[in-house]
């Protein structure tokens, strides 16, 4: 007895976890959920197992009845579905990454082994009485989560929850994820609604409800608006009771939605009221037909279904979408780095190969049949429905998203009901004495030392694969911390220590490693150099570790070619020029199409030196992709060093036409480094005041300005810009004033 009351609070410590968003310990939000949630599941396995054993002593007393699994096909399902998943994880082009995955995304098959081990545990321990309080508290749950979502949309108590003003992720992290999580809830407290008599639970079930479409509108997921209108079209067109008035509701539904869809995309201006409105403005984009037709998704899943088609069967292993789309890439999609199919039947189809979406699919197929089969028993009726309801709505929502752990969460746990309800008759036999047989008798025999080995396992899981890289990724998000308050050293030491534990995380540690150095780089580019070796050196291991990574090729050509352009030896410097080219080769040969690479082979032509080269590729590069502004930008500043500064300002005017930012602080520097090489001082003045303007307090521009003033003659300015320094670092006041004493009155 005392068992079962740890399996219920783990229960509701679990559903409890969409709410869990603690940084630095459990950020990115999935990445915390996932952590806590397999912790709770490896205890309650070894509590089972303790029971189980228990269960069958040598004496035939007191046998209780035991969960019946054998004619529970949909358990059946899932383990198939199971089984081809780590299939095609052996096989995977990346099996390790495809194994655990990342805190980005906190997928990989040792988690998705834990959502189908919870929903057959939930389904074996859970009674009617039970289901009904984990349905009320995951319901409660979705309400504190969408309570934070509007504190967030409102700037409510902003010192505690960050303020969104569009779209707020709440802890679940995401509003994409946010509106199919609560899709997930809104038709189980709908039926409970209709059916509940007693007040204070009919009230909670209304607020429920209401708040759940609320926060759905406010979180801008079109997957969530078009999943919860075709789940309410069956909810309503199919009701279980003949009702005049519900077929009137969805008529009534589907000329408000298609009026308001048609006067969205028919009217340039909308009445004053409307553009006061808050909700509107954060609804209106998202009801666009222009701006849907345009999404992205379309031709990325183009890409998609040609990487799909190279590996059908097993695909490209659970995690390694980005393997095979970086492969089949070509430049219909204007954003080159996609990890997610953004449609969670490609994805799978993808990762996992076409039998994999068939058993998905087959999963929900045979889940509707068998709800429909027992539908008509009075007790389920509605219930049913309402799961019905469910599952076609989210079906519809992730033909345009993916899931995230708290959609899993909820999904897993409403097939656990399903089989609850499907197999309630059945779902226990009496226990018998285990055969002399039988392999089970063997771990009974020897109960003691099967437990204490079931015990040290446990321990070892927990310790090595959540507990320690729970705390690495704290370390981690506490470098990132430092990062964003400018405290670029202690990020990095913290950082090193990080490197030298070695945890599943040594890819994520050494991906985050990279991005940090990127900007700190940024912030203090006096250090980009001392940052660009320490780059190749976390490159060159993180390479080790998962090779077919395009990103980490990139970067490594990137951060070679930076060292080399801070080599004084002509013979060193060039073998760091042609490492650069063939680091770019690498990355080339695993995403033929990418733009990035090409870019970066222009910049790696500048560091050498190789202007005329610099402008074929260039050429080449604003001919094949016209569209693409840095192809024109580049160029620009290849003319700059060969002195062809009339075509230069052409080809910069081509690159605004473009959509390219040239005032950002990157491209400003790129252009005063550009005209130094060819000593056009002028030119640098008005791009030196653009920096400053963009942060006044950085005193090195200042001090770049001052110089550059008295270069050109113009005394005066050099002074009031030397003095301007004063005001943002006063002990520099020795340094200037000897800079003071250099120039003529």
């Amino acid at each position: 007895m005392k068992i079962n009351k740890l399996f219920t609070y783990g229960i509701y410590t679990i559903l409890t976890l969409p709410l869990l968003a603690i940084s630095p310990w459990f950020m990115p939000p999935d990445w915390g959920k996932t952590i806590i949630f397999r912790s709770i599941i490896a205890i309650v396995l070894f509590l089972s197992a303790y029971q189980f054993l228990n269960k069958f002593p040598h004496q035939e007393k007191n046998l209780a009845p035991t969960p019946n699994l054998k004619n529970n096909k949909i358990a059946w399902i899932l383990l198939a579905f199971l089984g081809w998943l780590l299939l095609s994880t052996i096989f995977s082009v990346d099996s390790y990454f495809s194994f655990f995955g990342n805190p980005i995304r906190s997928g990989g098959f040792l988690n998705f082994a834990f959502y189908i081990i919870f929903a057959i545990f939930i389904f074996s321990y859970a009674k009617q009485q039970d289901w009904k309080r984990f349905l009320d508290f995951s319901l409660l749950m979705g309400g504190l989560v969408s309570l934070v979502a509007i504190f967030q949309y409102y700037g409510i108590l902003k010192d505690l929850f960050s303020y969104f003003p569009t779209r707020p992720p709440s802890p679940i992290g995401n509003p994409i994820f946010l509106g199919i999580y609560l899709l997930l809830l809104l038709f189980i407290a709908l039926v409970f609604f209709i059916k509940e008599k007693t007040p204070p639970y009919k009230w909670f079930y209304g607020i429920s409800i209401a708040i759940f479409l609320y926060v759905i509108l406010i979180s801008g997921s079109r997957a969530s608006y078009l999943g919860l209108i075709i789940g309410l079209i069956y909810f309503l067109l199919s009701y279980p009771q003949k009702i005049r008035a519900l077929k009137i509701g969805v008529l009534t539904l589907l000329i408000l939605v298609m009026g308001m869809v048609y006067y969205v995309n028919t009217q340039n201006h909308f009445p004053e009221f409307l553009e006061k409105n808050r909700l509107f403005q954060s609804v209106q984009p998202r009801l666009s037909l222009a701006f849907f037709l345009e999404d992205e998704r379309f031709p990325a899943w183009k890409i998609g279904f040609d990487a799909f088609l190279e590996k059908p069967v097993l695909g490209w292993g659970l995690e390694n979408y980005a393997i095979g789309f970086n492969k089949h890439y070509n430049t219909s999609v204007a954003n080159q780095w996609w990890d997610k199919a953004h449609n969670s039947f490609l994805e799978i189809a993808t990762t996992a190969g076409a039998p994999a979406l068939i058993l998905y699919l087959f999963l929900f197929g045979f889940l509707f049949y068998k709800l429909q089969k027992i539908k008509h028993q009075e007790d389920k009726t509605f219930i049913i429905h309402g799961l019905q309801a469910t599952f076609i709505a989210y079906l519809v929502a992730n033909f345009f998203s993916i899931d995230s752990f708290s959609s899993y969460l909820l999904f897993f746990m409403i097939v656990g009901y399903s089989m609850h309800l499907i197999y309630a008759d059945t779902s226990e036999t009496p226990t018998r004495p285990l055969s002399d047989k039988n392999p089970l008798k063997y771990l009974t025999r020897y109960k003691k030392t099967t437990l204490g080995a079931l015990f040290i396992l446990m321990l070892w899981f927990l310790w090595q694969y959540n507990l320690i890289p729970l705390q690495v990724n704290s370390e981690i998000n506490t470098a990132q911390n430092r990062v964003t308050y400018k405290k670029c050293d202690k990020a990095i030491i913290i950082m090193d220590k990080v490197l030298e534990k070695q945890t599943i995380l040594d890819s994520w540690a050494r991906l985050k490693y990279i991005d940090f150095i990127g900007n700190c780089s940024n912030l203090y580019p006096e250090n980009s150099l001392v940052y660009a070796k320490r780059g190749v050196e976390i490159e060159k291991e993180l390479i080790k570790l998962q090779p077919l990574y395009v990103r980490s090729w990139i970067y490594l050509g990137q951060f070679t070619a930076i060292v080399a352009s801070g080599e004084q030896d002509p013979k060193a410097k060039n073998s760091l020029i042609s490492d650069s080219y063939s680091y770019l080769d690498k990355a080339q040969a695993l995403a033929p199409n990418h733009l990035e690479i090409l870019t970066e082979r222009m910049r790696v032509d500048m560091i050498a030196g190789d202007y005329e080269k610099m402008v074929e590729n260039a050429n080449q590069c604003a001919l094949d992709y016209p569209d693409f502004s840095t192809c024109w930008w580049l160029r620009a500043l290849a003319k700059i060093h060969l002195k062809d500064f009339s075509d230069a300002k052409k080809d910069i005017q081509t690159a605004i036409d473009k959509n390219f930012n040239v005032d950002n602080a990157l491209s400003l520097s790129q252009l005063i480094n550009a005209y130094l090489d060819v000593e056009q001082y002028k030119e640098m003045v008005p791009l030196y005041i653009k920096l400053i303007n963009l942060d006044p307090s950085i005193t090195r521009h200042h001090s770049s300005l001052a110089v550059l003033y008295a270069k050109l003659g113009q005394y005066q300015k050099a002074r009031e810009e030397a003095l301007i320094i004063l005001h943002f670092a006063p002990e520099k006041k020795a340094d200037i004033d000897n800079f003071l004493k250099t120039l003529p009155y």
